[in-house]
């Protein structure tokens, strides 16, 4: 319509004019709006800090949810759920059906095509990739961030959360600049896929192991350390098993939203490292939506 956006603007330039200069520019104002909202999220959140975690044991006591709270919570819950649940449904439902609200006969024939499997398949690989490397990069980086000084460290936080902040046009184009010549070739690969894939959601990672070891009391680390750990075996013998719950936050949330990435990688797949979410889009453009559904 008359309505215009910064990052379909970038992408439009790129893939129907081949303009990858202008593309880039409209990506450097893309990045304006996150670099002013991780100073306001600093200066808002500078100094607060809760440790609840002290080495002792603590029992924590269930509350009930009151009635004012829960039925109105509900009321909202129970419909969007509805929702939710009806459009899988139809979803599993065109899967099996010749066309779907027209002719709704049994069908097994959108399951036949070998592309949609190869793609699957690769998607699976591309999730699973991106879902083992970030967590661990992002947890690292987080025990960096906290427990240790290093010089320029706000610039690395910031470096660490743009590619969750910035549409995925900017980080697709700033990839095929970055990674299109020599030495860093790696443009038309399946690694540079997974490395996107991964430094996107590497934030979630970050801030989940920041959130945890904000509330880790630092005397447990300084306990180990005196009976002799090394740093590295304070991290990984007490640190980790304390923040675990944000490497699994990390793997599970990177490998789903890598199962249906569309933003940044349709910028960077090739024929033969086609993902199933851009196969999904293809086929349904071309009107068969049975086959969509199925894949």
């Amino acid at each position: 319509g008359g309505v215009s956006f910064l990052a379909t603007d970038a992408y439009f330039l790129w893939i129907s004019e081949n303009n990858l200069e202008m593309a880039a520019v409209f990506c450097v104002f893309l990045v304006l709006p996150s670099l002013i909202m991780f100073v306001i999220h600093q200066y808002i959140l500078k100094g607060r800090e809760y440790t609840t975690i002290g080495g002792k044991p603590q029992q924590v006591e269930e509350r009930r949810i009151s009635p004012k709270i829960f039925y109105p919570m509900m009321a909202v819950a129970i419909p969007v759920s509805l929702m939710i649940i009806t459009c899988f449904g139809m979803i599993l439902i065109g899967a099996f059906t010749k066309i779907l609200m027209i002719d709704n006969s049994f069908t097994l024939e959108h399951f036949q095509s070998t592309n949609g499997l190869r793609s699957l398949v690769t998607s699976l690989k591309f999730a699973f990739g991106a879902a083992l490397i970030a967590p661990i990069i992002g947890v690292t980086l987080s025990y960096i961030l906290v427990r240790k000084r290093i010089p320029l460290k706000r610039v690395v936080e910031f470096m660490a959360l743009l590619g969750f902040a910035v549409p995925g046009t900017v980080m697709g184009i700033g990839y095929i600049l970055f990674f299109n010549s020599p030495p860093l070739k790696l443009t038309g690969t399946f690694i540079i896929l997974i490395i996107n894939e991964a430094f996107r959601n590497l934030s979630v990672s970050l801030e989940a192991g920041v959130a945890k070891l904000h509330q880790i009391d630092i005397a447990i680390e300084e306990a180990a350390i005196d009976m002799g750990a090394s740093s590295f075996r304070t991290f990984t013998r007490v640190v980790l098993p304390l923040i675990s719950s944000a490497l699994a936050a990390g793997f599970v949330y990177t490998f789903m939203v890598g199962m249906i990435a569309v933003s940044a990688v349709i910028f960077l797949i090739t024929p033969g490292n086609n993902l199933a979410s851009l196969y999904i889009l293809a086929v349904a453009e071309e009107g068969f939506l049975g086959m969509a559904c199925a894949i």
